[in-house]
């Protein structure tokens, strides 16, 4: 009789199976926190879809996978990705290690360090003793990621400093049965400005994990303009990212998710500080039995926040998408003013989106409101142009790209949203053939 394993027993099996090294480091009060994180995994179930937060999610079949730290000493040509068109300071991370010899820090400002996270622990002791891991919030995947994270960037813009060039984090994951863990602590100091790119892609792989995991702590009168661009094949990519925000500060935040087996995104932003302006929006467009699952959070705490979220999506051909965005108001925040909105296309009866907004208030003196809307493709609209003259393939692209512009156009980067567009017209034409 074959013997049923306990959740307890997966989580130990998956564990053992893993070709990974545990993280220690020379900062006592760091190495509490990896030990902690390693004794609530040994304690949590793996991810199944018994589990509310992944009941629409088929994370399984990549819990039965032996991954192994892979390092490359590849070389890549890294033209191949548009992004690294965007001037920026480029950082470039293979499986999870920084590789100097392909990145590029060509303008450095007084003002703004850029280490990457294996030297900054030594380096920077204090900053990371007071902020690493107190940010994000303990789950299987994050616990997984700050004990075996392998490398990542730790970045620091001092008080009054503007930061004048964008930081690029490119990750290329490479390589079969590959787990790639980055982990990034960015902290910006009081009326300080920086805008960070994240994109992942892949090259010749499959059967791999990626899970980063990323803490942003955005002090007094600060603004971080944030994007992410997510593509890839045949593999998991979890992505999580934590916001902390001070009084007075900004964040705008956009994600665009263009294409992998399963893609989860966790966005959470704690709104500490009063006054401030919080902007979580995102696109997806899966295919062909692709997932993907996006969670967002908006903790509102102080007074007078503001606070706007927009995600878009379509879905093509058998394909399985997520939206849970909640707002939560704690009765201290009190005039905060916070929207939420969730659309969707469903391209074929095929797909399958699910989508939960959320509002929990415990404050009376608000302005908040949630959407959601999934529908099918306006075949009307299409017919109209097409009776002006415009085939199909091109009418039918113009409207989808009239649908997913509302967030591109909100990256305040004109470089940026041009190369976002651009990825998008590459996989409307991907999805034509």
């Amino acid at each position: 009789m074959e013997a049923v394993l306990s959740s307890e027993n997966k989580t130990a099996e998956f564990l053992k199976s893993l070709e990974m090294t545990e993280n220690k480091v020379s900062i006592p009060e760091l190495n509490r926190k990896i030990e902690e994180a390693k004794l609530r995994l040994a304690s949590t179930p793996l991810p199944n879809k018994k589990q509310e937060d992944w009941k629409y999610s088929k994370i399984a079949p990549f819990l039965t996978k032996n991954y192994k730290e892979s390092r490359s000493n590849d070389s890549f040509d890294l033209s191949r990705f548009q992004t690294t068109e965007i001037k920026s300071n480029l950082l470039v991370f293979v499986n999870g290690y920084f590789r100097d010899d392909l990145s590029s820090i060509t303008e450095t400002q007084e003002g703004v360090i850029i280490q990457n996270m294996t030297e900054a622990v030594d380096l920077f002791k204090q900053d990371i003793e007071e902020h690493f891991a107190s940010g994000s919030k303990p789950s299987f995947f994050i616990d997984l990621n700050t004990v075996y994270h392998s490398n990542g960037v730790f970045i620091k813009v001092d008080e009054n400093v503007i930061g004048e060039t964008p930081i690029h984090l490119l990750h290329i994951l490479s390589g079969d049965n590959t787990i790639s863990q980055s982990r990034n602590l960015i902290l910006l100091g009081k009326n300080s400005k920086l805008e960070v790119v994240e994109s992942q892609f892949e090259v010749d792989s499959k059967d791999s994990l990626s899970n980063h995991v990323s803490e942003y702590f955005v002090g007094e009168n600060a603004l971080l303009n944030y994007t992410l661009i997510e593509k890839g094949s045949e593999n998991a990519l979890i992505h999580s990212n934590y916001f902390i925000q001070k009084d007075f500060s900004k964040i705008n935040s956009n994600v665009f998710s263009l294409k992998n087996k399963l893609i989860r995104n966790n966005h959470y932003a704690r709104i500490d500080g009063k006054d401030t302006e919080t902007r979580l929006n995102g696109s997806f467009m899966p295919s062909e039995g692709e997932q993907v699952d996006n969670r967002t959070m908006l903790d509102h705490r102080n007074v007078r926040g503001f606070s706007e979220e927009v995600y878009k999506g379509i879905l093509f051909e058998k394909s399985n998408a997520v939206f849970n965005g909640k707002i939560f108001v704690d009765q201290k925040a009190q005039q905060t003013n916070a929207y939420l909105n969730n659309s969707n296309i469903l391209m074929d009866d095929s797909s399958r989106m699910h989508s939960k907004p959320e509002l929990e208030i415990y404050a009376d003196d608000v302005k908040c409101s949630h959407g959601s809307a999934t529908g099918d493709f306006d075949s009307e609209a299409q017919f109209y142009l097409q009776a002006r003259g415009i085939g199909i393939d091109k009418a039918r692209n113009m409207l989808i790209h009239a649908f997913m512009d509302e967030v591109a156009s909100k990256i305040e980067n004109s470089e940026v949203e041009n190369i976002m567009k651009g990825f998008l017209d590459s996989r409307m034409i991907e999805l034509d053939k």
